[in-house]
């Protein structure tokens, strides 16, 4: 049995826990259910670059603070830093912006029951290429401007047939890609073609188009073509039907293309002799008179008959690949953007060096090389010539410098 003593404990338990609840209630309220008397984030940029990726924010908070964004597919935090009773930092890390348009991203930081937010919105590609699209006019320059974070190179991927690049890499910070048209756009209607731009790891395609250009030509013309021929267009004006002859059969009549005049389109076959050569094209018809068109078309140069990578007619001596022990190709590109071709002799120590080219040349370009010829430890040979680019294929790049020395470069 329960005794009276007992029975009165047990009585006045409840009072005892309500006395210790009570003083429970005199602790310190936890910061998770109070506010800050303090909460504001500011982001360095708010509006960041298609190519921007960090934006700071400093936090001013005098509790535990936490950050989080809308869209963690494209930004993420990192580089958090709490500093406690006055705020911290952290940083917004984004990726570039392939996209047109802008994309924004809302920061929200929150520190018990308080809750503060910025957004930041990433320029798109609209507004980092000025202007977005390169109009061509005739066979003039025309530029895009940007500001690149990082270097960058630019290659055509469709139209290279018609336009080409006058820059095409540069360093960060302001930048200018400036293309050019082949010819004036003798053709039907306009064209369009692309340009890729990569900055860091991120590529862009930024279009090119030039509109056609109407061209009446006189009574007499003329159209100059190289060696490896092509095609050429006569534009004319007549109120009657007209017959084409021409007096010779490496120049071919191809179509009639229409429009307000008549296009004629030529195809003129290539010249393997190293001997120039002319022909004319007459255009005849009712009473009119004739218009003639004369066609001249160069010869091609000797070099291009020769294949075999080396150096030739160098102080009256040829170097060869794969001749008298000169059986090493060496090929390097520079920090500088130049490029650095070798030709070695294992047999006596030799090599034989040009600097200078560029790693991406161009036909008809001239640049000023070093050549150089050394012997075990001695230099035997070291001089600077102005050369010119003659010819290039996938493969070879034909050169000629002002003393007459053929240089022939596998890529």
């Amino acid at each position: 049995m329960i005794t009276k003593d007992i029975r009165r404990l047990l009585r006045l338990l409840p009072i005892v826990v309500c006395i210790g609840a009570a003083f429970g209630c005199g602790q310190p309220e936890k910061e998770i259910d109070k506010g800050p008397s303090i909460l504001r984030i500011q982001a360095d940029n708010l509006r960041p670059s298609a190519f921007t990726t960090r934006v700071k924010v400093t936090v001013y908070c005098d509790i535990t603070w936490s950050a989080d964004l809308s869209d963690k597919s494209w930004a993420k935090i990192e580089n958090l830093v709490r500093d406690e009773g006055v705020g911290g930092s952290f940083t917004v890390t984004l990726s570039p912006n392939s996209g047109k348009g802008p994309r924004e991203v809302v920061v929200k930081v929150t520190a018990g029951k308080g809750e503060t937010t910025a957004t930041l919105t990433q320029e798109g590609l609209e507004s980092f290429f000025q202007p977005s699209t390169i109009t061509l006019v005739g066979t003039g320059n025309s530029s895009v401007t940007f500001t690149s974070p990082y270097d960058w190179t630019a290659e055509i991927v469709s139209g290279s047939e018609w336009f080409n690049l006058r820059t095409s890499s540069g360093k960060a910070g302001s930048a200018t890609l400036t293309c050019y048209a082949k010819d004036a756009n003798e053709n039907v209607g306009s064209r369009e073609g692309a340009v890729r731009v990569k900055i860091g790891t991120v590529s862009v395609d930024i279009p090119v188009v030039q509109g056609q250009k109407d061209v009446i030509l006189g009574e007499e013309a003329e159209a100059a073509v190289d060696w490896k021929g092509g095609t050429i267009t006569v534009h004319t004006q007549s109120n009657v039907d007209y017959r084409i002859t021409c007096d010779a059969d490496w120049v071919v009549h191809t179509e009639t293309r229409a429009l307000n005049e008549a296009t004629e389109v030529f195809q003129v076959q290539p010249n393997e002799t190293s001997e120039k050569r002319t022909a004319t094209i007459w255009f005849s018809g009712g009473n009119g008179a004739a218009l003639s068109v004369q066609v001249t078309q160069g010869g091609k140069d000797p070099l291009l008959d020769v294949s075999q990578p080396g150096f030739y007619r160098l102080n009256g001596q040829d170097y060869v690949h794969g001749e008298a022990g000169w059986n090493q190709l060496g090929r390097r590109e520079n920090p500088n953007g130049s490029m650095s071709f070798r030709l070695m002799n294992r047999a006596d120590f030799s090599v034989l060096s040009v600097e200078g080219i560029p790693a991406s040349v161009t036909e008809d370009s001239e640049y000023s090389v070093v050549l150089q010829l050394q012997k075990k430890d001695r230099i035997v040979h070291r001089e600077t010539y102005a050369a010119s680019v003659i010819s290039t294929s996938e493969e070879l790049v034909w050169m000629k410098t002002d003393s007459g020395i053929w240089i022939i470069i596998k890529k």
